[in-house]
């Protein structure tokens, strides 16, 4: 994380290599998933969705100069389990019916 931030040119070669990276999880979430789905997207987001929270966490941890990763980790994960449970959008919730609604 150092010689990237230091030197622009190890951080291009990283980012270089980030698509064929990308490439390989997601070969292996499909070979992984291939008997529930036959999709190739699912296996590309989980892939993105992997590797970008790795980058963030990692990113993180070397920012705040912390000796253990747990709790960079725990943050991050709860931060997007935190997201995930965000109330829809306004006009979805307009589109349903209360929960004391009668029929």
């Amino acid at each position: 994380m150092e010689i990237a931030a230091k030197y622009p040119a190890a951080r291009e070669a990283q980012i270089a290599r980030a698509a064929e990276v990308q490439d390989r999880v997601a070969e292996a979430f499909a070979q992984r998933h291939q008997k529930r789905s036959k999709d190739r997207i699912t296996p590309r987001v989980l892939a993105a969705l992997t590797l970008s929270l790795l980058n963030v966490i990692y990113q993180t941890w070397f920012e705040t100069g912390q000796s253990d990763i747990t709790p960079t980790v725990e943050q991050v994960l709860a931060t997007v389990s935190d997201l995930a449970r965000t109330p829809k959008t306004s006009a979805a919730k307009k589109s349903r019916k209360p929960s004391g609604a009668r029929k």
